[in-house]
């Protein structure tokens, strides 16, 4: 026999905040610059990174 249980909104939203703070883990700096094989032309990327996703990224622009 299925059951039916009604949950607020307010709940949803206090579930997904505490969900994503325990998900966040430590993040890394990455530097993609002009060496970097897929980068063409004078731009360096200051990228912040939470696992594989980038979560900052800051273009630099004339760097050399």
């Amino acid at each position: 026999m299925a059951t039916t249980k009604e949950i607020s909104i307010q709940e949803l939203a206090s579930r997904s905040v505490d969900a994503e703070t325990e998900l966040k883990g430590e993040t890394m700096s990455l530097n993609i610059g002009p060496s970097h094989p897929t980068t063409h032309g004078v731009l360096r990327l200051l990228t912040e990174l939470d696992g594989d996703v980038i979560t900052k990224c800051k273009p630099v622009i004339g760097y050399l």
